[in-house]
């Protein structure tokens, strides 16, 4: 259920996106794609730089992940655990 309700999403999404991203460059901005785990990285880092690291890689749905494999390859923190938890 909840599938059908992402594709219904992925559409209007993409052209949302496409929308700004043609009014920032037509306003002279320059603009860059970026993958789900760098833009999460970055919002991350600029809400918490004293507890993110420029390697800091979220686990998104879909990811795979045994027994808490993902939190066993990184440093263990409050809050990377805290994320994956959302």
């Amino acid at each position: 259920m909840i599938d059908r309700h992402i594709e219904e999403l992925i559409e209007p999404h993409l052209s949302y996106c496409l929308a700004v991203k043609d009014a920032f460059k037509q306003a002279g901005l320059v603009v860059e794609d970026l993958d789900n785990y760098t833009v999460l990285n970055k919002i991350r880092q600029y809400l918490f730089p004293e507890y993110t690291s420029v390697n800091w890689k979220p686990l998104l749905p879909g990811d795979l992940c045994l027994n808490g494999c993902q939190l066993q390859k990184q440093k263990k923190e409050t809050s990377q655990i805290y994320f994956i938890l959302l």
